[in-house]
């Protein structure tokens, strides 16, 4: 039994595509349900919410997300930290949601058999650094999923992340298999470094950037057509994926489970496939 979740990026901005995004995500749950999503941050523009009862979260997050009956488990973007008080709004809206959840800027959790962390890339602190390398020493299962909301390598027009190279990307190798980000408004699949593949999903509901595929690309699109699903699926050590706008993922593993409550929590070395969906 497969875990299934979507990841979604730049989401709330106001576009058709803002609902379209939501829509197709609810067409693919009910054809093939999912256990839970996150989000790869800018969830809100231009600046983030204002408080917990900011009258949006009514119609750029509960009409289109609670209707999909998961939990949808949160990261920040640059966006979200455009007000000062939008991170903060953020994570007490969780004790009001029963879709949204973000206990702090950063935090891990488990599922079935992987662990996911979301960190907040806006704010790299040495605090996080150390947090982050000694969780995922921790971590015995056998997939972990790093999400955040910038890239560290990109074909989009931000490129690579020097800071995120030096700082970050030495903590994940060969210990890290997904690496999730946004902010580029692109669909992009970068070959793997050291076991970490990397995939950018920011077509969530955001004006799309144009991408131009380079040396070190498995797939980079656009579309202005659909806004569905990418599907990545994980059996024995292999993974297929493919994509199209937002990105559901499914990991299979031993034992399938519920997400836990954000908590602390083998390595496995994965082929992937990538083609346009």
């Amino acid at each position: 039994q497969p875990t299934r979740f979507l990841a979604l990026g730049d989401s709330a901005a106001g576009t058709p595509a803002h609902r379209q995004a939501p829509a197709a995500m609810a067409d693919w749950n009910r054809k093939t349900p999912f256990d839970f999503g996150v989000t790869l941050g800018d969830n809100f523009y231009e600046r983030g919410m204002s408080s917990p009862s900011d009258a949006r979260w009514k119609t750029q997050w509960d009409e289109l997300y609670d209707p999909l009956g998961i939990k949808i488990f949160a990261s920040l973007g640059n966006h979200d930290w455009g007000l000062s008080d939008s991170p903060a709004a953020e994570i007490l809206y969780s004790e009001r949601s029963p879709s949204w959840r973000m206990p702090s800027p950063y935090y891990t959790f488990t599922a079935g058999p992987a662990q996911f962390f979301a960190v907040d890339t806006t704010e790299v602190s040495e605090a996080q650094v150390l947090w982050l390398d000694r969780e995922l020493k921790k971590s015995a299962l056998k997939w972990k999923v790093v999400y955040r909301h910038h890239p560290i390598t990109s074909d989009g027009p931000h490129g690579d992340n020097r800071m995120l190279v030096e700082r970050v990307l030495p903590l994940l190798k060969n210990r890290v298999d997904l690496y999730l980000a946004g902010h580029d408004h692109i669909f992009n699949h970068i070959k793997a470094d050291a076991g970490v593949e990397f995939f950018t999903s920011g077509g969530g509901g955001a004006l799309l950037n144009l991408v131009k595929a380079g040396p070190r690309s498995q797939f980079a699109g656009t579309s202005t057509r659909s806004f569905g699903p990418s599907t990545t699926s994980v059996a024995n050590g292999s993974r297929t994926h493919s994509t199209t706008s937002c990105a559901p993922l499914a990991i299979s593993g031993a034992q399938t489970a519920p997400p836990t409550a954000p908590t602390p929590t083998t390595r496995m070395r994965a082929t992937l496939a990538l083609a346009p969906g």
